[in-house]
């Protein structure tokens, strides 16, 4: 009997998380990695059955084993001392953008055009951007986890202020996966079936909420020297696995490249003005096999201003991915 497979590629805190997931899921992960020796290594090692699983994991150095994976989960990167020079994942680009080319070329000559591509490599804007644009993908089937990340903790944070069930609170996050650039709105937060504003939270105290969930990743990780890795990997494996149906949509938040003209028609009057074509942002989209479809939100005056500043910081993002790839003569074209 054919199982489902998720390719993983790199092998860290937090891909090991997402291994044990997928086989808890039934799902057969095939992780690659750069170092022969570290796959056979991880190959003898691991011993599923341990997790209640009869499903071996594949580890390997050839891509073209991820020829028959349903979704792809990107988690290669530099190791954190670079993060923690800086505090700053913008610093991440510089090093990054080669991993995630050659990364992107490799999959293009190795995967179908129609599996989607979920990264955890920050920064997640830029890095999608790259998958994307160097890979030759669809929008459609490169994603990135992003602002998925503010969304799931801004909702425990809610749980544990209003004392509900942390699985009847949604909310929507929209912008940057950063300290700066994340956009909460609350109108379209809810738990069960009524608005978080029923709950009568104040302005400050929302703001607070806010706030917490925004810079909640980088505190962990200088408390703790090390990214945050649970909540990121189960959120990666829900995206992949949402990929598997081919009929039932669910609603996520993911960050992916949309025009700017789809971001300028949210923003109205206060809509940005670039030589850009697209930006790379977090945004709530439909996702299954036929890939991501991003939706427009309707927006306040102040989640406007939020968005607009966030987008204009993404586009400099994108800028600085560029010159970084023209550095190591990285060209998106001569990649596809």
């Amino acid at each position: 009997m054919s199982r489902n497979q998720i390719g993983v590629i790199g092998y860290g805190n937090i891909a090991s998380k997402i291994v044990d997931l997928l086989l808890r899921e039934n799902i057969q992960p095939v992780v690659v990695v750069r170092n022969p020796d570290k796959a056979q290594a991880l190959e003898d090692d691991y011993f599923p059955a341990q997790l209640g699983s009869d499903i071996r994991p594949i580890f390997t150095t050839n891509y073209e084993t991820l020829e028959q994976a349903d979704s792809i989960i990107v988690t290669a990167s530099v190791p954190n001392e670079v993060l923690a020079a800086t505090k700053n994942r913008n610093s991440l680009i510089e090093h990054n953008t080669p991993i995630l080319c050659e990364i992107a070329s490799k999959l293009a000559k190795n995967i179908s055009k129609n599996t989607l591509i979920v990264t955890m490599t920050n920064p997640v804007e830029g890095m999608v951007y790259i998958l994307k644009n160097a890979g030759g993908f669809e929008s459609r089937n490169v994603i990135g986890v992003g602002t998925a990340v503010e969304a799931a903790r801004y909702e425990t944070l809610i749980s544990k202020a209003l004392g509900v069930a942390r699985e009847q609170v949604v909310s929507t996050v929209i912008g940057g996966h950063n300290e700066h650039d994340s956009v909460f709105l609350p109108k379209c937060t809810k738990i069960g079936q009524l608005p978080l504003l029923h709950f009568k939270l104040s302005e400050p105290e929302l703001m607070d909420l806010e706030d917490r969930a925004r810079t909640l990743g980088m505190n962990i990780f200088i408390k703790s020297h090390q990214s945050a890795s649970i909540t990121p990997a189960a959120l990666a494996v829900n995206l992949a696995k949402a990929h598997l149906s081919n009929d039932a949509k669910r609603v996520v938040n993911c960050t992916m490249e949309v025009p700017l003209g789809f971001v300028n028609e949210m923003l109205g009057d206060d809509a940005v003005e670039s030589d850009e074509l697209t930006v790379t942002l977090g945004v709530l989209a439909l996702l299954n096999a036929q890939g991501a479809e991003p939706q427009k939100i309707p927006l306040s005056p102040i989640d406007t201003q939020n968005l607009r500043k966030a987008v204009q910081n993404i586009i400099q993002q994108q800028a600085m991915v560029r010159n970084w790839s023209s550095k190591y003569a990285l060209s998106f074209d001569l990649i596809r």
